[in-house]
């Protein structure tokens, strides 16, 4: 079995018109919080991880592209085990 990609629980998300809005919040401070604006497609990377329970990491890189992947794992959006 490959490797599989899960979000986190702390990490929320919300679509706008033409971008995304993803909350860091794992130490439930409002001064650790984090705000980020990213594009659309970190959010359906999101949207498309959260909707299924074990997501394998090959086949969200074919869904989206590896360099999206590596940004949302690199932001702390999603983990990779």
């Amino acid at each position: 079995m490959g490797k599989t990609v899960s979000k986190p629980e702390y990490i929320k998300y919300r679509r706008e018109d033409e971008y995304g809005l993803v909350y860091d919040h794992e130490n439930y401070g409002y001064e650790d919080a984090t705000l980020s604006t990213v594009d659309e497609r970190i959010i359906s990377c999101l949207e498309y991880v959260e909707d299924r329970s074990a997501i394998e990491l090959e086949a969200l890189q074919d869904e989206f592209s590896p360099e999206v992947i590596e940004v949302a794992r690199k932001k702390g959006y999603i983990y990779v085990t």
